[in-house]
């Protein structure tokens, strides 16, 4: 995102990044990581591998889109804009998939351990 939009502070704390160069190889190592979180969940759980696929797409998509949103919307980014996508990206990857996402015996634990946080919505059946 920051390659790709303009800074909207010249002097904000992360306007340097955006005098970096940047190519495209810059992607492989993040795409990488995603490929292995998302490969180690199919070990795991391979009757899951679509979800899998789901959140490391999904979550993609929903970066893209909320940077190109803000984007649209501010006229460039801030250290700030850049925070706000991670976590929404976060929020919304937790939100939408949580029916399938976390086991049962996982799920029952965290309860145990923390009762309100009431995790009867991720549960694998």
């Amino acid at each position: 995102a920051i390659a790709r939009y303009p800074y909207l502070k010249a002097t904000g704390k992360g306007a340097f990044h955006k005098d970096t160069p940047y190519s495209s190889w810059d992607l492989i190592p993040g795409a990488l990581l995603l490929m292995a979180f998302s490969g180690f969940m199919v070990f795991l759980y391979p009757q899951h591998w679509l979800v899998a696929v789901g959140l490391a797409l999904g979550g993609s998509a929903i970066a893209i889109l909320i940077g190109a949103w803000l984007n649209a919307r501010l006229g460039g980014h801030t250290g700030d804009t850049y925070g706000a996508v991670v976590e929404w990206t976060e929020a919304l990857l937790l939100v939408f998939p949580c029916k399938s996402l976390i086991p049962s015996p996982i799920a029952s634990n965290i309860n145990s351990l923390m009762p309100s946080a009431n995790l009867t919505c991720l549960s694998l059946k």
